[in-house]
């Protein structure tokens, strides 16, 4: 399981957020008020191929304007192991999986992402870093998870993406 699925998990359990499933993905909700809802997703898909889960979403949950309504959370390997990063907009940077959603969402690609690190190998050997990106979390770094996770929450809070 990847670092963002896992943080997203957390936070919702964290939150105590009722969950649906549907054949794109897992969405839990946070009511905001006024009938309004922050929604956490989670694709069925790997997160190299993961644009067109995201686009049913977006149309399941009929988001008007991905750019300013969602956020996307994802695994970065330039930065150190649970630090965070926000980024509005721009290239994939080479991750797969911003590239994916950038392509099926066109127009309405700067939407804002939020880097999770998960460190670099020692190499940057395409097929190294691939197992490396896939492979399990240390015992240390699992240890890390609920922290990290109350650290996105509360990025998202400041950032005023969830209240």
């Amino acid at each position: 399981m990847c670092i963002r699925d896992r943080i997203i998990t957390r936070m919702a359990k964290q939150l105590a957020l009722p969950i649906e499933k549907h054949s794109f993905g897992t969405i839990w909700y946070l009511q905001t008020g006024e009938g309004k809802a922050t929604a956490f997703f989670v694709t069925n898909t790997f997160m190299n191929i993961s644009g067109s889960s995201v686009k049913s979403c977006i149309d399941y949950c009929k988001l008007e304007n991905p750019a300013k309504d969602m956020i996307v959370l994802h695994d970065d390997l330039d930065t150190g192991f649970g630090k965070l990063k926000i980024k509005r907009g721009g290239s994939a940077q080479g991750h797969n999986g911003i590239k994916s959603i950038i392509e099926v969402l066109n127009e309405q690609s700067e939407f804002p992402r939020m880097k999770i690190g998960i460190d670099r190998p020692a190499t940057k050997e395409s097929s190294v870093v691939a197992k490396y990106v896939t492979s399990s979390f240390s015992k240390e770094q699992l240890a890390q998870m609920d922290q990290i996770s109350q650290d996105v929450i509360q990025t998202l809070r400041q950032e005023s993406f969830i209240p």
